[in-house]
């Protein structure tokens, strides 16, 4: 898997180059070598796009492979169907809820919720603190690598109510323990971490899928179509499509 939130260019806007944030994977680490048609990116059930949305109309070719200062074109293009954010994410409720200074940091960075009444109680507070702590990373900090890396927050957004968000790679379901006294019993599977699915709202008309769903991808390969539950379990609920809303292309 590629990086999840990564730029463009080294740089942001007044520094002489324009940064992209896309919530989805590194399509140079992808493309074309390992994702061969770049026409599997467009869920054939996505209302508001199509395969014909890759194609440059100058050169009527893909530029799926170029970096593009559009998030609808390009690479960026990669988060347009599906949201994939590559970290383990054990708390995708908004129990317990964001912290306020860190819901208003990431909508500043991306945009307004929808709906647009939506407040800190509403998102998922491991999720909100996670991506305020990229976006100082790498829009502050000029810290790239952190896309890369876990990420410092502070407890109980951290995987298991600790201190740290894990990045997702191979054998990470052994950190999910929360009970040392009772590890078989309180750890997580791959079969119960998600890793990415279709777009999400809160507005089912925004959604791939009517009714409301979303295909999810779990980390140990098998799909499942959930149905959008307003409280139900993450990604498929309101907490994580507030988010999702913010980080939308």
């Amino acid at each position: 898997m590629g990086r999840c939130l990564w730029c463009v260019a080294a740089g942001f806007p007044g520094t002489g180059n324009y940064g992209i944030i896309a919530a989805g994977p590194d399509v140079p680490a992808l493309y074309p070598e390992y994702l061969t048609d770049p026409n599997i990116i467009v869920c054939p059930s996505d209302a508001s796009h199509t395969k014909d949305d890759l194609i440059n109309d100058i050169t009527g070719e893909t530029d799926f492979g170029y970096p593009c200062n559009d998030a609808n074109q390009g690479w960026a293009f990669v988060d347009s169907s599906y949201w994939y954010l590559g970290w383990v994410w054990d708390q995708g409720t908004n129990n317990p809820p964001a912290n306020p200074v860190d819901f208003v940091y990431v909508q500043a960075a991306f945009g307004p919720p929808v709906p647009p009444t939506a407040t800190a109680a509403d998102v998922s507070g491991q999720i909100c603190a996670a991506l305020a702590v990229i976006v100082d990373e790498v829009a502050v900090n000029y810290n790239f690598n952190a896309v890369d890396n876990d990420v410092s927050v502070a407890s109980p957004f951290g995987n298991g109510g600790g201190t740290t968000v894990y990045r997702l790679r191979e054998g990470i379901e052994r950190f999910m323990i929360t009970d040392i006294n009772n590890p078989a019993g309180s750890a997580q599977a791959q079969s119960e971490i998600w890793v990415m699915a279709d777009i999400v709202s809160t507005e089912v008309s925004l959604m791939n899928h009517v009714p409301g769903g979303a295909n999810t991808l779990f980390m140990d390969g098998h799909v499942e179509f959930l149905r959008y539950q307003p409280d139900g379990d993450a990604p498929v609920n309101a907490a994580t499509a507030i988010l999702v809303s913010m980080l939308g292309d």
